[in-house]
């Protein structure tokens, strides 16, 4: 039943991205929004500005397993999953935990975020959604 629920919840998640990821308008997607490959159709196409230049490795951050997931970035946090059963938030600019939010199987899924939640699936059978500022579990 479990898996049957996260298996229907991704097929509906992409519609309902791509619904929010719009501006008003239409014409450019909002910048809270962040998927894995840069919107819902997975295009690779990012409408935010990318590094001018890459000189030296700007922070690293260590998790007590492998790090499989894709991480999002949205409004200056990075979001992803570990092996460690955790899903992260870090700042962009200067490395630090923001929150870790810890489940019950490993994190190997690329979170998206959208409309200030972040949502992912964890090996133990859920799909969760959380708050991006604080972490907490919405559902």
């Amino acid at each position: 039943m479990r898996l049957s629920l996260a298996a229907s919840l991704l097929l509906l998640c992409p519609v309902v991205h791509a619904q929010n990821s719009a501006a008003p308008g239409g014409s450019e997607p909002n910048s809270n929004n962040a998927t894995f490959r840069g919107d819902a159709a997975h295009t690779g196409i990012y409408h935010q500005p990318g590094a001018e230049a890459f000189h030296k490795v700007r922070w690293q951050f260590h998790t007590q397993a492998q790090i499989v997931s894709s991480p999002a970035v949205s409004e200056g946090t990075v979001y992803f999953g570990s092996n460690d059963h955790r899903l992260y938030a870090v700042g962009l600019e200067s490395g630090e935990k923001k929150w870790e939010f810890k489940t019950e199987g490993r994190v190997a899924s690329s979170p998206a975020v959208s409309n200030g939640r972040v949502y992912f699936l964890s090996y133990d059978s859920y799909f969760y959604a959380l708050d991006a500022a604080t972490g907490s579990l919405q559902w």
